[in-house]
C-alpha cells in the first residue's frame, strides 16, 4: 500500500506543476455511506438510455489517484497498477454480494425506493 500512496503522489505532482492543483491525500482509502441527497456526478455515461426501462444503480471504486482529471494520463497509469487492479477486485466483490442480496430477498427488487426514503 505505501508503494501505491507513493506512485499515486507521483501520478499528481505534475497536475500541482503544471496547473497548481492541490491534493490532500493520494489515494481515497475511506468507505463513504450513500448520501440520502446524492451528488450530482458532471460526468456522463451511457446508461442513461438503459434506466428509462430498467432500474440501475452504481458505484465508485478508488481507481485512480485522487481527484485527477477524467481522460487523463494519469488515470491510464493508475489503472494499469496495482491500484486499479484492487479497486476493480473490490468492485467486482460488491456486485457480486449486491447479487447474492437480491436473489436472496427477492421482496427487495419487488419493492424499489427512491435513493435517501426510509421504505
Amino acid at each position: 500500500m505505501r508503494w501505491e500512496r507513493e506512485f499515486a503522489r507521483r501520478l499528481q505532482a505534475p497536475l500541482s506543476a503544471s496547473f497548481g492543483t492541490k491534493f490532500s491525500e493520494p489515494l481515497d482509502e475511506e468507505i463513504h455511506r450513500v448520501a440520502k441527497v446524492p451528488k450530482v456526478d458532471k460526468g456522463s455515461t451511457d446508461v442513461g438510455d438503459i434506466s428509462w426501462r430498467v432500474p440501475t444503480g452504481g458505484l465508485k471504486t478508488a481507481c485512480f489517484a485522487m481527484d485527477s482529471p477524467g481522460h487523463s494520463w494519469q488515470n491510464v497509469a493508475a489503472i494499469g497498477s496495482s491500484i486499479g487492479e484492487k479497486g476493480t477486485l473490490y468492485a467486482a466483490k460488491v456486485l457480486a454480494c449486491t447479487a447474492l442480496d437480491l436473489v436472496e430477498k427477492p421482496a427487495e427488487v419487488a419493492a424499489p425506493r427512491p435513493i435517501g426514503s426510509s421504505g
